[in-house]
């Protein structure tokens, strides 16, 4: 009984010791590195953008594992030019390259003559014309505005008296953020004379753009938009100058330290500023410090329980002596 007493004097120490160092080192392995890279997940690849890196000496990147030199950009000096220009609709539901679109429509109310119907004021032919035969028919268009279209798109209409193109009032045009509404009413006053006026519509109701007056039974020919249409260009100066540059990862010794130096090839970006990212992994041994904890502690649990039963058994051993 004295020896086991004496075993267990020495064998408790010792393990209490070699817990503590074992769960100290797993402790500082795993959560020191937990804490130095924390936003990054075992093994996947991330991208740094390191700035604006000045050419005249190299620079070291202080992210883990650095892999891959992704591309350094020189000169982000970006030019925006505006341009406007004229866009031809002949249809309002026929779309045009040049940006027209097709979700207009036509509609049209009263009697028109059977040999100039309503749709000779909108089959393109400039030459036709729609003639009404009751007192005020009136024909209902509505454009869809192009993206990029200005208020200052003009609508073409054509009567008896000619071609012209109408400017369209504000109001009108803001009636509406995706469409345009204009109506054309063939009225007639009594005597040997007709008028033709064509409106656009605006929250107040319609607006007359243009009065017309004409020999009894005149007609409307055609109408059509020019969309006034702006467009950016946008240009850049900037040079690609990812292969003049080398990238060194670090090794075990400076773990995470990257070097980026300029080559000889690109002696002329010297003292300039350029935009670089690198790709590289996560931070892979905070989980294999993990690892080793677990493994540790399954390790020295396994220890435990055998250091344990061997005491227990030489407990049990020793009772039996002692009885018998």
């Amino acid at each position: 009984m004295t020896d086991i007493k004496n075993i267990s004097k020495i064998l408790i120490p010792l393990i209490t010791f070699a817990l503590i160092v074992l769960v100290g080192i797993a402790i500082t392995e795993g959560f020191s590195k937990s804490l130095r890279d924390s936003t990054t997940t075992d093994g996947a690849i991330v991208v740094a953008t390191l700035g604006a890196v000045n050419t005249s000496t190299s620079i070291s990147t202080t992210y883990p594992f650095a892999q891959t030199l992704t591309s350094c950009i020189s000169g982000a000096n970006v030019t925006t030019t505006t341009s406007n220009s004229w866009c031809y609709q002949e249809s309002a539901n026929v779309s045009t390259a040049c940006g027209g679109l097709d979700t207009g429509s036509y509609n049209w109310t009263g009697i028109f003559d059977a040999g100039f119907l309503a749709t000779n004021a909108l089959d393109g032919d400039w030459s036709s014309y729609a003639k009404r035969v009751s007192f005020v028919p009136a024909i209902y268009i509505n454009y869809s505005k192009p993206t990029n279209a200005l208020n200052t798109s003009l609508w073409q209409v054509a009567d008896q008296k000619g071609v012209i193109n109408l400017s369209i009032p504000k109001t009108c045009w803001d009636y509406n953020n995706s469409k345009l509404y204009f109506k054309i009413n063939l009225t007639y006053v009594g005597g040997v004379s007709d008028y033709i006026h064509w409106f656009c519509l605006n929250s107040s109701g319609y607006v007359l753009l243009r009065n017309s007056s004409y020999d009894i039974y005149s007609g409307v020919n055609e109408e059509a938009m020019w969309w006034n249409i702006t467009s950016s260009t946008t240009s850049s100066n900037s040079t690609d100058a990812t292969n003049m540059f080398s990238f060194v990862t670090g090794d075990i010794v400076n773990e995470g330290v990257g070097t980026i130096a300029l080559n000889d090839n690109g002696s002329a970006l010297v003292g300039e500023e350029l935009n670089c990212t690198i790709t590289y992994l996560a931070d892979t041994d905070e989980s294999d410090a993990a690892e080793l904890f677990i493994t540790g502690m399954t390790v020295f649990a396994t220890f435990m329980g055998v250091i344990v039963l061997a005491l227990i058994g030489m407990i049990i051993i020793s009772l039996f002596k002692n009885k018998f």
